[in-house]
């Protein structure tokens, strides 16, 4: 979900195509389809793309692409920390990144019922605006580009 929430953000402020963004989980079944609550949620939110969705796996390549890395979870970075040392600088999570709080995490929902993913769908919607606000500074962007 917050690939796609991210994304979605990024295109609504105008910076869509100066910012790439991926998802790859830690033990994610490659090629597996997005769960049924998170498109659910997403797709309420207009976001109707997600039902093409394979998952990914953490590689070291893909790792070693990215400019920045951000996980849901403390456990998640310090996982990707301890296999990936080399990235650590980058690394971040979502919460860490958007805040500067390095002690919350966004509860994964998978397993459960609906209003679990709208929950966190929420949380995630609510740090993609100061993400993007981050990334339009490290960008070099306007702030000028009209909010929406």
């Amino acid at each position: 979900m917050a690939e796609y929430l991210l994304r979605a953000r990024l295109e609504a402020q105008g910076l869509g195509a100066d910012v790439r963004v991926q998802s790859a989980g830690l033990s994610a079944l490659p090629g597996s389809p997005i769960s049924a609550g998170a498109q659910a949620v997403l797709e309420r939110r207009d976001i109707v793309a997600c039902g093409e969705h394979a998952a990914a796996t953490v590689t070291a390549d893909r790792l070693a692409g990215a400019d920045l890395i951000l996980t849901m979870t403390a456990f998640h970075k310090m996982s990707i920390e301890q296999s990936y040392p080399e990235v650590s600088e980058k690394l971040y999570t979502f919460v860490q990144y958007a805040t500067g709080v390095s002690h919350r995490d966004i509860d994964d929902p998978y397993g459960g019922d609906e209003a679990r993913y709208e929950e966190a769908a929420t949380q995630i919607e609510g740090l993609c605006e100061r993400i993007v606000e981050r990334l339009r500074t490290r960008l070099g962007k306007s702030a000028e580009i009209p909010l929406q």
